[in-house]
C-alpha cells in the first residue's frame, strides 16, 4: 500500500510509484470512474499536502466551488497531507488517463 507522495518538481508536479503527476493531468481512480483534472497543488518545500481538481462531467469540466473550509474538490497527498482537510483516495487505484474531449454533434 501506497504510503508518501513527494514532490517530483516543487511546486508543480508529484511523483507516486514510478509516475508523474502535473498540472493539467488527468486521473482516476478507485470510486471516480470518470477523469479528474489537477488544478493546483498546495503544500511546501516539506512536501504536497494534497492538489484541487475539477471532476469531468461527461460533456464538460465541472464549476469550480468553495466553501467555508476551501475547495472540497481536495484530495490529500500522504504523509504531509493527512492532517488536513480533504479526500483522502486510494492512491494504489490512481491511473493516468487521457485528458477527456467534448464530443461535438
Amino acid at each position: 500500500m501506497l504510503d508518501t507522495v513527494t514532490w517530483h518538481e516543487y511546486p508543480n508536479s508529484i511523483q507516486i510509484n514510478n509516475t508523474i503527476l502535473k498540472i493539467g493531468d488527468c486521473i482516476i481512480y478507485k470510486s471516480r470512474e470518470l477523469p479528474v483534472r489537477i488544478d493546483r497543488f498546495a503544500g511546501s518545500e516539506v512536501g504536497p499536502i494534497g492538489f484541487e481538481f475539477l471532476p469531468w462531467r461527461g460533456d464538460r469540466w465541472a464549476t469550480p466551488t468553495y466553501g467555508l473550509r476551501g475547495n472540497p474538490r481536495f484530495i490529500i497527498c500522504p504523509p504531509t497531507g493527512l492532517p488536513h482537510y480533504g479526500q483522502h483516495i486510494d492512491w494504489d487505484t490512481v491511473q493516468l488517463v487521457p485528458m477527456p474531449m467534448k464530443i461535438v454533434q
